[in-house]
């Protein structure tokens, strides 16, 4: 098998994207990626998928799989080897559950507030942030398109204070419930005593609200991404939460690639 076999139709920055490149990362699966320009990617992914646009996508060796959460089925069925969720009746329909939910809320709402704070700083700091994982070339044609890729933003996350603060609410509402979950132990797993889907979905996708290192929103030196004070104060104040320190441990303990 090579790495040929399977490849991930991305965004770089979406971390639905990274729920997935952590999925096939936890079960050794070789992948390769391909990065998709926003706009333009709704030709390729309708011919891929039939009539969705939206990533990840995966091309699992010929067949085709959208959605992050279909995406972690369809790899926990195909290879049961280093399984991602538990043996047990109960605990594999905990499991799905809380994924559900942290898709919903974490997913969802990490992301539109992530974007208001790089909007809301300066222009063009969102479509920057967006284009940080691409190569040099495609973040200058970026650049040029910022004015075009915020309007679609704002208009997409109907981003204004109403929302910053409807946003704001649902994420600390996750992070409190991944704390009651975990019992403020930033060792403990949301299902069982081993990393499951759950684990998976609450750390990627509250990742661009905590910016853990190494992942694709971290404030590494090598990293190209912008990072406003506004968002440095805020993950200061989440990170400092037990639900912050467990994503963070997370990240340095069980993201593995």
């Amino acid at each position: 098998m090579t790495q040929n076999d399977r490849i991930v139709y991305q965004f770089p920055i979406s971390h639905y994207c990274e729920k997935t490149r952590w999925n096939l990362d936890a079960k050794g699966l070789s992948y390769r990626i391909h990065d998709l320009f926003p706009g333009i990617h709704r030709i390729r992914l309708r011919r891929l998928t039939g009539g969705l646009t939206t990533v990840p996508v995966l091309d699992d060796r010929g067949v085709i799989v959208a959605d992050s959460a279909a995406i972690a089925i369809h790899l926990e069925h195909e290879y049961p080897d280093r399984p991602l969720l538990p043996a047990d009746e109960a605990a594999r329909a905990r499991a799905r559950e809380l994924e559900a939910y942290f898709d919903e809320t974490a997913g969802r709402y990490a992301r539109q507030w992530a974007y208001s704070e790089f909007i809301t700083e300066r222009r063009g700091g969102a479509a920057a942030a967006f284009f940080a994982g691409y190569s040099p070339s495609t973040r200058l044609l970026g650049k040029a398109l910022a004015p075009l890729l915020e309007f679609v933003l704002n208009k997409e996350y109907t981003i204004g204070p109403q929302s910053i603060d409807s946003a704001r609410n649902n994420v600390l509402e996750a992070l409190d419930r991944l704390e009651r979950e975990t019992s403020g132990d930033p060792d403990r797993y949301l299902v069982g005593d081993k990393l499951s889907i759950a684990d998976i979905s609450a750390a990627s996708l509250l990742g661009p609200v905590i910016g853990p290192p190494g992942s694709p929103w971290s404030e590494d030196i090598s990293s190209p991404m912008p990072v406003p004070p506004s968002v440095r104060d805020l993950r200061a104040e989440l990170r400092s939460r037990p639900g912050g320190a467990w994503v963070l441990a997370r990240y340095g303990r069980d993201r593995h690639r």
